[in-house]
């Protein structure tokens, strides 16, 4: 990796061209996509539960999603010992390597919840944020997030 600066006076003159190499940079990097078409992916997201699901057989959506998450640090949040309970999203569609969905429920009282997921697949792993969020009357909105991988098997 090669950098050329000119060293300037502080006049605006150029005094001359002074070059640093830093040698030889090696690094990786992976594109989107390349999703496993037909793939069954699985991971945990910490501080929460398990999640899986199913990339459809043409490659082009998300399908049987399955998470146990949920914001734990918020007043009364938490289910006690042992895992939240399972969340199921409908199918998602997979748009350029990358997915994205929110699922939410109403309760009663005024209280509502909403699980949001977003991901991007490289490959045989998809890596990706879960956001919980609890709304209850008379109580501030509290928000949870964990980032999460999962890998096809």
């Amino acid at each position: 990796f090669i950098v050329e600066a000119p060293l300037v006076q502080d006049t605006g003159g150029v005094l001359r061209t002074r070059t640093c190499n830093s040698g030889k940079v090696t690094f990786t990097a992976a594109a989107s996509g390349g999703q496993v078409h037909g793939g069954k992916y699985s991971g945990v997201i910490p501080a929460g539960g398990p999640i899986s699901f199913r990339v459809s057989a043409n490659g082009k959506a998300v399908d049987g999603l399955v998470l146990q998450y949920e914001p734990t640090e918020c007043p009364g949040g938490g289910v006690g010992p042992g895992l939240p309970p399972k969340t199921h999203f409908k199918t998602i569609a997979i748009k350029s390597g990358s997915f994205s969905g929110t699922i939410s429920d109403h309760r009663g009282s005024g209280a509502s919840g909403s699980i949001h997921i977003s991901a991007t697949f490289f490959g045989r792993v998809a890596a990706g944020e879960v956001t919980a969020t609890e709304r209850d009357p008379g109580v501030p909105t509290c928000t949870n997030s964990g980032d999460f991988t999962a890998s096809a098997k």
